[in-house]
């Protein structure tokens, strides 16, 4: 079994949107209703799986504690990401065009209500873009009706590939302010292209990068404070340029497409030995 998250970790981050009244997606209003027939389900799965491969250490922690799985292997194998086809880092904030990217499933657990909210706090003119799949509609009426418009904020929607690096490359900050997180490739393929990143300080991400080196974490759902981090970063060039090589050397090192495919071949000998 890999698994790169839990039944229970997503219905905690939906519920903490929409304790924050964040819009949801149609897919985290049914997993909140058939939660009680979902969490069962995965219990009775778990105690079936003798052999896991875990993409974080909070994913792992989550299983363990929580479904007490009955395995005779496990390993922890962070996600790898290739970038062959990927502009350099960059090595200079002055390549930016001045603009916030979020990147990601439009969803309430990842945090795009509490970045919208943010703009609100921030004094900066920076823009914000927003790719990635969901009801971009809603999303964009629920800017509006923070009274967020569209010369502050743009819905892309989903993007090429090749247009998402570039946008990447450009921007001058990238933000993931998820209330729970596994190791997501947002994140990776920021940090591989030297990006300064505020981020929730959750499970998951607190995995990945430090506070203060790679990235600038800030408590979940608090647009106040993600305003004032992304404040600093974007006022202060020199901690921006600083964090993204951090985060650039720190992915190289970690969530290479190498590194990941090597620790997984060497796993399953693991498992075929253990059976």
């Amino acid at each position: 079994m890999t698994t790169h998250t839990t039944i229970l970790g997503q219905s905690r981050g939906i519920q903490e949107a929409l304790f924050r009244r964040s819009p949801l997606d149609d897919s985290e209003k049914t997993t909140l209703a058939i939660l009680p027939a979902l969490l069962p389900a995965e219990v009775y799965y778990w105690n079936r799986v003798r052999h896991a491969l875990f993409v974080s250490e909070a994913v792992r922690r989550e299983v363990m504690d929580t479904y007490l799985p009955r395995l005779r292997t496990f390993a922890t194998i962070p996600n790898g990401l290739s970038l062959e086809d990927a502009p350099p880092p960059s090595t200079s904030q002055g390549l930016s065009e001045g603009s916030i990217l979020y990147t990601g499933r439009l969803l309430g657990w990842k945090g795009l209500a509490i970045l919208l909210q943010s703009l609100k706090h921030l004094q900066r003119p920076e823009h914000l873009f927003v790719t990635g799949s969901g009801q971009v509609d809603s999303w964009r009426r629920y800017a509006e009706s923070l009274g967020v418009r569209s010369d502050r904020v743009t819905f892309l929607g989903v993007i090429p590939r090749a247009e998402l690096l570039a946008r990447l490359q450009r921007a001058s900050i990238v933000v993931v302010p998820s209330f729970m997180e596994s190791c997501p490739y947002s994140l990776i393929e920021a940090m591989a292209l030297g990006k300064p990143i505020v981020a929730s300080a959750v499970p998951g991400i607190l995995d990945m990068v430090e506070d203060g080196v790679t990235a600038s974490l800030v408590p979940p759902g608090d647009p106040k404070a993600l305003a004032a981090a992304m404040q600093r970063i974007l006022a202060d060039e020199s901690l921006a340029t600083r964090l993204g090589i951090a985060a650039a050397k720190a992915a190289k090192e970690r969530f290479s497409l190498n590194r990941m495919c090597n620790e997984t071949q060497q796993y399953f000998e693991r498992v075929l030995a253990a059976s």
